[in-house]
């Protein structure tokens, strides 16, 4: 905590100088997200250490301690060296000016470049870039509740997650889990979506949220928030990372047992597995493709984020094992395959085609991985698992019939619209290309990397209406 106390210390003397006293009551770091900045309290902070890692007294800052006054604030700092200094701050007074008054020789891009706060804490350890990436996660993450109406006492919790944010409109387009939106008593989208930002769960501070569209199948579904709040508010977009490797980081943020947003560190177990579970509406049986976290997962996570250590979204955290020989057993789903259907949705609500599913093609081709195959690489420690995809099966109306043929060894896939590339893939799974086809489009033209007879070379396949089909 008290660590915490040290980064927002300084955040509050430079508000002083960036704004003078024309935004009384905002922190430096409002100030700078009202005027443009983009990222979290820390990475701001980080923005503005010194060139040459010291302050203007030539020693790094060991601790800053803060007590209000009558007129202001008085702030004492303390540096390596065991001396201290102590100021006073009246409200509205500029920072620079004050730091000349106590002896500071320069202009203000020059003091500006002298702060920092480096060594000020003696048990700092490895836990400090998770706190980091923690502050940055929760600017993203938002508290779900969905019930019949604003005034009911009585309906599901959960999270989500701001992937797209235009503080201009006031728009936030938000990711969560179609189960954390569905009624499954009623079989429909709850009537009323409420949306609360970091440490302001309360009902006073709701924003409701509009349904955008989503998918039973997938378990993944959009909802956007229209507010004046979103504009002045600390939230950012999302950070996206499809980086994985087994033993990395992981943080879980979420809205467990619907108590307000809160955030639990473990590790990544597994890249990719397949479970089965019983979808959002509590009847149909769904099978996803996950990742294993032992991070706690608790009802009410669910559409919350899995990050990693800087912050960076890698999944949708949307289940849990119950079985009593297991604890921390977590689930997410990764991110490339939940943002290729938060694009896949919005594409068919901007055509107002249909508000659940997701439309994409069927290739008509059945494939196998015939050999699995793992690699080390001793440079950078990491074990790469791969398998080796084949065509095994052609039906009769597959619009690869007389392009692709059975044996064909599937070696990358690649997507144009016109001439424009969307999307290029290497097949190292199964998933690659089943997920990939997830970003095609009518009209759109597939080339496919295949090695037939030992002679690997391009295929082109259009994608034509007739192939594309609605999965629920």
């Amino acid at each position: 905590m008290k660590k915490n106390i040290l980064l927002l210390l300084p955040l509050l003397i430079l508000g002083l100088f960036l704004n003078g006293c024309s935004n009384n009551g905002l922190s430096a770091y409002e100030i700078a997200v009202k005027n443009g900045f983009n990222g979290s309290e820390v990475e701001w902070l980080e923005s503005l250490k010194g060139k040459d890692g010291t302050s203007f007294n030539n020693q790094s800052i060991f601790n800053i301690t803060s007590e209000e006054t009558i007129n202001g604030h008085k702030y004492t700092i303390t540096y390596s060296d065991s001396s201290s200094y102590s100021f006073e701050v009246n409200d509205g007074q500029n920072a620079y000016e004050i730091a000349k008054d106590h002896g500071f020789i320069g202009d203000e891009e020059s003091w500006l470049n002298s702060l920092t706060v480096v060594n000020y804490n003696t048990t700092i350890n490895s836990s400090d870039g998770v706190i980091n990436g923690i502050n940055k996660a929760i600017l993203s993450t938002v508290a779900i509740v969905a019930k019949d109406d604003a005034d009911s006492e009585t309906g599901s919790s959960g999270a989500g997650v701001i992937i797209d944010l235009n503080k201009a409109t006031n728009e936030a387009y938000i990711i969560t889990n179609y189960h954390v939106v569905y009624d499954d008593t009623n079989q429909k989208i709850s009537p009323y979506i409420g949306v609360y930002l970091y440490g302001q769960e309360s009902k006073s501070r709701v924003m409701e949220a509009s349904y955008i569209g989503g998918s039973l199948n997938y378990d993944i579904a959009i909802i956007k928030v229209t507010s004046l709040s979103i504009s002045s508010s600390f939230a950012t977009a999302a950070t996206i990372s499809n980086e994985l490797e087994v033993g990395q980081t992981t943080i879980a943020v979420g809205n467990p047992e619907g108590t307000g947003i809160s955030a639990s560190v473990g590790i990544l177990n597994l890249e990719s597995e397949y479970i089965t579970l019983t979808g959002g509406d509590n009847i149909t049986s769904i099978e996803l493709r996950v990742m294993r976290t032992d991070a706690a997962v608790n009802p009410g996570n669910s559409g919350g984020g899995l990050f990693n250590k800087n912050g960076e979204l890698i999944g949708i955290v949307n289940a849990k094992s119950i079985k009593s020989t297991s604890d921390n057993i977590g689930y997410a789903i990764p991110i490339y395959n939940a943002l290729s259907c938060y694009n896949n949705i919005l594409d068919i609500a901007s055509k107002d085609i249909n508000k659940d599913g997701i439309y994409k093609p069927l290739l008509g081709i059945t494939i196998q991985a015939y050999d699995k195959e793992s690699s080390y690489d001793p440079l950078t420690n990491k074990f790469t698992k791969i398998e080796h995809i084949k065509v095994i099966e052609i039906n009769d109306t597959s619009i690869c019939k007389n392009i692709v043929e059975v044996d064909d060894i599937l070696n990358s896939i690649s997507c144009y619209d016109s001439s424009t590339l969307v999307f290029t893939k290497q097949i190292n799974h199964i998933y690659d290309i089943t997920e990939a086809l997830i970003n095609v489009r009518e009209g759109n033209v597939l080339v496919l990397n295949i090695t037939r007879a030992e002679e690997t070379f391009n295929v082109n396949i259009t994608i034509t209406s007739d192939s594309i089909n609605l999965f629920i």
